[in-house]
């Protein structure tokens, strides 16, 4: 959430109840930023993680050539 975002929210939460259906759409929004963005960051592990294990593999067999 950008700070103007988290001003915006402040603002609402100072202004009452009557804005409680403005702060749930933003958290909402917010709830379905971050979860696509952990989709994008579990897909880049998996990424790190083939080519650690390449690299493990490749370390293995050198040591074992000696």
């Amino acid at each position: 959430m950008s700070i103007s975002q988290i001003k915006q929210y402040v603002d609402w939460i100072m202004q009452g109840d009557e804005t409680v259906p403005k702060r749930l759409a933003m958290l909402t929004a917010h709830c379905q930023e971050i979860l696509e963005e952990l989709a994008m960051r579990k897909e880049s592990l998996r990424g790190v993680e083939l080519k650690i294990a390449c690299y493990q593999q490749y370390v293995e067999k050198k040591e074992n050539e000696r």
